[in-house]
């Protein structure tokens, strides 16, 4: 403590002795810039700092935008940001701001969303799904997603084989990492390679992820395409899911939570079979019924925003193997 104050003195004296001196420099009648020559060895020391640490952070934006501008670069910033935002999930969940386009929260909006009331309208008469052999763009746009109501369709979707070699043989598909997923045979999160490697060892297991990195939605849309039925004005395919699941049973419905975002929703069942439930909105389920529907392999479900999701697999001996997808995008209505 004595030190500290011995050096603080040291300093004060030092403080004094240097007004004193600009003092007499100023009664010696000399004018500012000659004072500033003379005060120019101590101000370059502090000048030279501030140089110095101007050079050091434009060394280090230097480097990172090297680093961003080539491939193994961007690589290792993306795996280092994703094992950061792991690491910090147990602490912060944020997991639910994957679909937000924005971080910062619209406190403008807040109460239009609150008093936001849907039109019960759509779904008080629905009972049922609609089955269809074929429909065109226009149809299925003015009868079916402008009312919200969804439909079923029948259309050849890609072999299984075809899926899952497309997918294997992606390295840049298997290095990325969904945003959201549920399993019973993983505890700790991995990358989609690692997903699919360690349930396919398991005799019985399901598995349900979303992608939302751009190239792994990408590749994943050109697997398996948009049906050349959905209308001009539907966007490309913003978010993707896979549901698979192999001789595994569960009586309860599993929740999927879907973008709000995308407008329009396709479910397609590729090998298998699973019911799908569509919720009704929250303010409308004392009035609208819940709806069931049982898809089998080369079907096509469609929906859209206005309903919650909900699907369920029952795995038998004839039929071990449930693999179905959900693609989401967004239409002009």
């Amino acid at each position: 403590m004595k030190k500290a104050m011995g050096e603080k003195t040291i300093f004060e004296k030092l403080d004094e002795e240097l007004l004193e001196f600009h003092k007499y420099l100023k009664r010696k009648d000399l004018d500012e810039e000659d004072i500033g020559m003379i005060f120019e060895p101590l101000l370059g020391e502090k000048n030279r700092g501030i140089g110095r640490c101007f050079f050091i952070l434009m060394s280090i934006f230097l480097i990172f935008h090297a680093l961003i501008r080539t491939e193994i670069g961007w690589w290792y910033i993306l795996a280092m940001s994703r094992m950061f935002l792991i690491k910090i999930k147990p602490f912060y969940d944020w997991s639910y701001l994957k679909n937000e386009e924005c971080m910062i929260p619209k406190w403008w909006e807040k109460g239009v969303e609150k008093n936001y009331t849907p039109n019960c309208n759509f779904c008080e008469n629905l009972k049922n799904v609609e089955v269809l052999d074929q429909l065109d763009g226009g149809e299925l746009e003015e009868f079916y997603m402008e009312v919200q109501k969804p439909v079923v369709f029948q259309y050849e979707f890609p072999t299984v084989d075809h899926v899952w070699s497309s997918f294997f043989q992606d390295d840049n598909f298997l290095s990325s990492f969904p945003c959201s997923i549920e399993t019973n045979v993983m505890e700790n999160e991995g990358n989609i390679g690692k997903i699919l490697r360690k349930i396919s060892i398991f005799p019985n297991f399901f598995v349900h992820f979303q992608n939302c990195e751009y190239d792994s939605m990408k590749y994943f849309r050109g697997v398996v395409p948009t049906p050349k039925f959905v209308p001009d004005n539907i966007s490309p395919v913003q978010y993707n899911w896979l549901m698979w699941s192999r001789n595994y049973t569960f009586p309860r419905f599993k929740k999927i939570e879907l973008s709000n975002s995308e407008n329009f929703k396709l479910v397609g069942q590729i090998e298998g079979r699973a019911t799908y439930r569509l919720l009704p909105p929250g303010k409308c389920e004392k009035i609208c019924e819940e709806v069931e529907v049982t898809l089998g392999k080369g079907q096509v479900f469609i929906f859209t925003n206005f309903w919650r999701l909900e699907y369920s697999v029952s795995g038998s001996e004839e039929e071990i193997e449930d693999v179905g997808v959900i693609l989401e995008a967004h239409s002009i209505l």
